[in-house]
This record gives structure tokens, C-alpha cells and sequence, in this order.
């Protein structure tokens, strides 16, 4: 079948296996090159009964505040959280955020609270054996499937869900069915949130924060609704970000990670982990520079890997003003 021209978004529902796949990433046929997403505004649905009640929602909430949670393990690998967290939280007035050990499930449960974006920069799991105690990593255990569908976090305010998280959007065929939505995205729906932001698999910290703070832009400052603002970050990311634009963010980052090793105790795991993570971040700049040598103006994060795991769960959420 062909859409008829006049389309330009798509809401899908996938099944089975397919809820696994990056479906929006998929080529277009006849014309192998371009993905689905470069021609449709693209989100997801567990169900039309689930996305009707989310567009509800959406249509009664339009604060413009913000609470984010910012690598609560403190994980080295994670260190370019630190950077999206505050680029994003310089797009809002006066934003609520934890960072680090301050991302506790009890601050968490209090931080959300009245807060339209939720935004969770941390490792994210799926539990294929026991799939509500899949969930997010705070600094003192995980907020689990299982809590946000008991309603025991309140989210009556949320307007967007973004899980900047490893696997946030995997979701349970094999245990269980496609049809018990079982899955982080789904658990944010059921709980309250009108749309979330969510990855297919684990990605690189420095291509998602700059992926995710061009879609809070996109967003916010450019008006667009968050399936649009996520397609436009993610051709950004892919045709516009060259190499010396990624380096741009590595060195002030390891400014910051190198005056931090210096103050721990040099024999201590911490400072072998930062350590090991520092000379990561350094092997990847050098990486950087010898592309930008080679090919001048390169694009690093051409490739789905680096942007077709994020996905829009729910209705194209627009920007409201009444906030």
C-alpha cells in the first residue's frame, strides 16, 4: 500500500518482536538511503485505548518546569550526563535537579511532583526474567516498573517522560505478550505521563546529549511538538555534527573529570574507574581529530546506532503556553 501524499505523521503499534525494532529507522522503499523518519513524524502506541487516554492528558497540562535526575550511580561511562543535564536544564526556569547520590528513590518520588518535563539521565535495564522490577537506577535502588504502575510516584503533572537510559524501551515478548505493554515507556504511560522518550538499546553518552539537547531546543524554543522535535534532533545529529562540533564537547568535560581524579585518593576503585574512563574520553577526541583529518567536515554520528534507538511513546505532545 502508499500513504497518500498528504500524510505526514504516523503513529505506530507495533507487536510482537516488532516493539524491539526501530521501525521509524526502517528504509523507505524504493529508496533504500532514507529512513521512514526522514518523510514522517513517527511515534509509538501500546494500544489506541492507552493513546487515547494520553492525549487526554496532554490536552490538560502546560507548565514549562523541569526535574531532572542526573547519573545517580555516579558511573564514569556516564560522564557526558553531566553536560546534557545542564544544557537541558538551561532551556527552563528554574529547574529541579539531582545529581548523583542525591537521586534517590524518596527524592525522586518528591521531585516529580508537580513537575510538567521529567528528564532521568542514568542506566536503565530490562528484567527479562521478572519484568516489573525492570526500571531506572537511582543512586539507592531502582524505580521499578512495579511502583510506577501502583501509583506510588506521582506524575498527575508530568507532560513528557524523557529516559536518557540504557534499554528504557524494551518491552517484554518472550516472558510475557506484546499485548501486556510490559515496558518502561508503557509503565510512564500507565502511571500518568501523557509521553515519553525512551531507547531501544544501551547508547553513547556524548551522541545522546547532544541529541537530547537538541530536541529539548527543538522543543521548546523552536515550537515544535516532541515527535517533531525528536525527528529534527535526529537529523541534526546525523547530517550537521561534525567532528570538531563533538570535540567542542569533549575538552571542557575532561577539564572537569581530570580536576576530579586529582582530588580522589589514587589507589582508591573510584579514581581507577574515572581514571579509565578519562583516558577513554581522550582515546575518543584523538579518534575525532584523526577523522577530521581524513575527511574534513565528516558526520561521527551518521549511523542508526548513534540515533535510531530514541523513540516518541504517545501523542505528539505540543508546546502549551498557559505555564
Amino acid at each position: 500500500a502508499v500513504l497518500p501524499a498528504s500524510i505526514e505523521k504516523l503513529i505506530l503499534l507495533p507487536s510482537g518482536g516488532l516493539f524491539l525494532l526501530p521501525l521509524h529507522a526502517a528504509p523507505l522503499v524504493g529508496n533504500s538511503s532514507d529512513p521512514i523518519c526522514d518523510r514522517y513524524e513517527v511515534s509509538y502506541a501500546p494500544s489506541v485505548e492507552v493513546l487515547a487516554d494520553c492525549q487526554a492528558r496532554a490536552a490538560t497540562r502546560g507548565e514549562r518546569s523541569l526535574y531532572e535526575v542526573i547519573n545517580p550511580e555516579e558511573d564514569p561511562k556516564l560522564a557526558f550526563t553531566k553536560v546534557e543535564g545542564e544544557s537541558i536544564a538551561a532551556l527552563f526556569d528554574q529547574p529541579k535537579i539531582d545529581e548523583g547520590k542525591n537521586g534517590t528513590k524518596d527524592a525522586v518520588t518528591a521531585g516529580v511532583r508537580d513537575r510538567a518535563y521529567l528528564h532521568f539521565a542514568c542506566h536503565g535495564s530490562y528484567n527479562w526474567g521478572d519484568p516489573p522490577q525492570s526500571g531506572l537506577a537511582l543512586a539507592d535502588g531502582s524505580l521499578t516498573l512495579d511502583e510506577l504502575q501502583t501509583r506510588k510516584v506521582d506524575m498527575s503533572a508530568a507532560r513528557l517522560v524523557t529516559l536518557s537510559a540504557c534499554e528504557t524501551g524494551l518491552t517484554d515478548i518472550v516472558q510475557g505478550s506484546a499485548e501486556e505493554y510490559v515496558g518502561s515507556p508503557a509503565g510512564f504511560l500507565l502511571a500518568g505521563a501523557p509521553s515519553v522518550v525512551s531507547s531501544l538499546w544501551a547508547v553513547d553518552d556524548l551522541s545522546t546529549a547532544l541529541l537530547m539537547t537538541q530536541f529539548y531546543y527543538n522543543h521548546l524554543k523552536r515550537g515544535f511538538g516532541t515527535s517533531q522535535a525528536l525527528r529534527a534532533a535526529q537529523r541534526w545529529l546525523r547530517h550537521e555534527v561534525d567532528c570538531l562540533t563533538a570535540i567542542e564537547h569533549i575538552i571542557p568535560l575532561l577539564g572537569e573529570l581530570e580536576a576530579q581524579h586529582e582530588n580522589l585518593p589514587a589507589e582508591s576503585e573510584a579514581a581507577k574507574a574515572l581514571g579509565q574512563r578519562i583516558q577513554e574520553i581522550k582515546e575518543r577526541r584523538d579518534a575525532l581529530l584523526r577523522r577530521e583529518a581524513l575527511d574534513p567536515g565528516g558526520r561521527p554520528f551518521d549511523h542508526p546506532y548513534y540515533w535510531a534507538a530514541f523513540t516518541v511513546w504517545g501523542p505528539n505532545v505540543d508546546v502549551n503556553d498557559h505555564g
